[in-house]
Formats: structure tokens, sequence, C-alpha cells
């Protein structure tokens, strides 16, 4: 992966589960049969560039499968300036004052 978590998720929420999660038939595609839930928590990770940040991080669970599929947020208000380039297969966007970091890897 392109961060690593380096304490506990906590603060963890449902967001979405059963006919909510949208990519259901993608994920039973890819990774297997499962009670697919999309869940969301935050934690202290540490980006590619060595800092460490306070950041919101999103999920796909399924039972017997693991989470997968983690989509950080990261929010650099108190960084005035902001300097990330993609890596891998990793896709950077840039809204307002956070960054959206989609991951494909899973843990």
């Amino acid at each position: 992966m392109d961060f690593e978590i380096i304490e506990e998720i906590t603060q963890i929420e449902t967001i979405a589960r059963g006919n909510g999660v949208r990519d259901r038939a993608r994920l039973r595609r890819q990774y297997g049969q499962g009670r697919w839930r999309k869940l969301k928590g935050v934690a202290n990770v540490r980006l590619i560039d060595g800092s460490v940040r306070l950041a919101e991080i999103h999920w796909y669970e399924a039972h017997g499968l693991g989470k997968r599929e983690f989509k950080l947020i990261v929010d650099f208000r108190m960084n005035e300036t902001l300097q990330i380039s993609a890596v891998g297969n990793s896709t950077y966007q840039t809204w307002g004052a956070k960054v959206f970091i989609y991951f494909l890897n899973s843990l």
C-alpha cells in the first residue's frame, strides 16, 4: 500500500450494507460471495512522504473475506503546501481543502 495505518481504526461506522452497497456485484465477482458492507473510521496514517496525518478511511468488508479497497481521506488544511504524485495504481484527486486518495490494494 502507499500508506501505513499506524494505529487502530476508531469511530467505525457502517455507511452501507446489503443492497445499499453500489459496488456489490463487482465486489462479489472480484473477491467472492459475502455480506458486503461499506465502513468508515478514523486513524493516524503514515503517508508515502513520511508525514503522519489523521485520516478518515473508507473500505469494504465481508465476513470471512476481510477488508478490501481502502479510500483514504486526508484533511490538508493545516498544511499550506501540498505535494503529491501518483504512485502505482493509486489515483489522487484534490477537492477543496481535502485530498481523496483511492487505493485498490487490501490489507
